[in-house]
Formats: C-alpha cells, structure tokens, sequence
C-alpha cells in the first residue's frame, strides 16, 4: 500500500499545453465581449424604435382628438392624413422594437404641417397661415424634447472620471 503513495504522479503541464489554453480562454473572453456588445447594441435599438413609437402614437392620438371635437369640419381630410401618417409611422416603429435587428426602411415624406391655402379658404374658423406654422414648429421642437439620444463613449478616456 506504500508503495501506491510512492507511485502517485503529479500531472505536469508543458509550455505548449499552458499557451493553449491561455488561446482558448482569449477566444472564450472575445466571444463573449463582442456578444455583449452586440445584445447591448439590439437593446439600444430596441429603446430607440419604441420610443419612436411612443412619439408618433401621441401625435396620432392628437390628430384623432380633433377630429373627434370637430366633426363638421372641412378640415377633417387634412386632420386623417395627419392621423394616418403618425399611425403608420407607429405600426413601424412598434414593429421594428420588436424585431431591432431588421433593417428598418426610411420614413416616408411626411405630409405638409400646415394645411394648403385652398384648404385654409375652406375651413370656417379664420387662422392664419403664420399662426399655424408657429403651432407645427411647437409641436416639432416637443417632439424632439423626447427623443432618445443614447450616450456612446468615443474614446476609453471617455469612460474613466476626469
């Protein structure tokens, strides 16, 4: 039984075996940082479409609203289009928070802010055309009040506290 203790070999490793798995345990590390940065980038996409959607469904809820308090009147062709673009722009950014790794398409042209002198002529209410283009550059300058802008260091200097 002796001599078992004596036989007892200790696992020697050589160079070439510890240089390997110092290989294998850089590519395990690599891996790993560049999956992390990428489900980190899908996340911030994530963020980005729905909060673009949370945008338009408030713009597309307010265009709704006023053609609900005015029924009758002649500006309803232009208070829909306006509904109906923020509600497509809606569906897409909803659609593309879902799924941010699709390659999300432009917004198509948006349609005019403000209403058309011949469609002004035809609404009763007497607006000016100054009045409604102070209210579409309001509504333009909240509108990227919320949009997210995500911070993206440039430089590692930028990480580390000055």
């Amino acid at each position: 039984m002796g001599r078992f203790l004596l036989a007892k070999r200790h696992a020697r490793f050589g160079v070439a075996t510890l240089m390997l798995l110092v290989a294998l345990s850089a590519v395990a590390v690599c891996s790993y940082m560049r999956i992390s940065e990428k489900i980190a980038k899908l996340e911030r996409a994530r963020a980005r479409y729905a909060a673009k959607a949370d945008s338009n469904a408030i713009f597309r809820k307010a265009f709704e609203m006023s053609l609900k308090n005015q029924p009758k009147s002649e500006n309803r062709a232009w208070l829909s289009e306006q509904a109906r673009y923020y509600g497509d722009l809606e569906k897409k950014y909803t659609k593309a928070a879902s799924a941010p790794w699709t390659v999300v398409e432009p917004d198509p042209p948006r349609p005019p802010l403000v209403p058309t002198e011949e469609q002004l002529a035809k609404w009763e209410t007497p607006l000016t055309r100054a009045a409604l283009i102070e209210k579409a550059n309001l509504a333009e300058s909240h509108r990227n009040d919320y949009a997210i802008k995500p911070y993206v260091p440039r430089r590692l200097s930028d990480l580390t506290p000055p």
